[in-house]
């Protein structure tokens, strides 16, 4: 049925074409018609390049950093990602993330947590010891396999070296990039076929 539609819809559409070379004498039909195409083909790709620019936008980063006693934790991630190791409803692990602590910079393994698991993330170390063990909101939206974080300050209770628990303070906030050369493509070739568009019409009208 689509395929009817279309080609009954594309006849339509040169059979109109091809009526208006009538009143082009200075044209043949076959000619006007090709000017025709190539302005529609230049129209399209305008439109393509502008609209896809905002959804080549590269991946945003967000910069965590979590003050917890005299400690002072940084480290950036994927605002959203898919994530290879997940427990269902409860939480998914990033493996091998730098972060420093006080500027002096390491690797580690965070763990991310849902409400129903006591929300909050735990840093291990790559043998295994635990760093952080904070509990509070869950940092995340989405499923554990697709998680997207969630921006903002956070209270959240470590117990990783504190017996007692100690409060810590976590910040989720978004980092600037620069546009991927993807997005600069899809706007030149917009701007690109806006310009042979007008171009061609004026030649074609002249």
């Amino acid at each position: 049925m689509q395929r009817a539609v279309a080609r009954y819809v594309g006849s339509g559409f040169v059979l109109s074409r091809c009526t208006r070379c009538m009143f082009q004498p200075e044209y043949t039909k076959g000619q006007l018609c090709m000017r025709r195409s190539a302005l529609l083909a230049c129209l399209t790709l305008a439109v393509v390049g502008l609209f896809a620019t905002p959804g080549a936008k590269a991946d945003s980063i967000d910069q965590f950093t979590y003050t917890v006693g005299s400690s002072t934790y940084s480290w950036q991630l994927p605002s959203t990602q898919f994530v290879g190791d997940f427990e269902l409803f409860s939480s998914f692990t990033l493996y091998d993330v730098a972060y420093s602590v006080d500027g002096s910079s390491h690797h580690g393994d965070f763990d991310f947590y849902t409400n129903s698991e006591g929300g909050g993330f735990d840093l291990y170390t790559p043998s295994g010891t635990v760093k952080i063990n904070a509990f509070g909101d869950q940092l995340f939206t989405g499923f554990v396999f697709f998680p997207t974080f969630l921006t903002g300050t956070y209270s959240l209770v470590d117990y990783g070296k504190f017996s007692g628990g100690q409060s810590g303070s976590l910040t989720i906030a978004p980092v600037s990039k620069a546009p991927e050369p993807s997005t600069v493509v899809f706007l030149a070739s917009g701007l690109l076929g806006l310009f042979l568009f007008s171009r061609m019409r004026k030649t074609a009208t002249a």
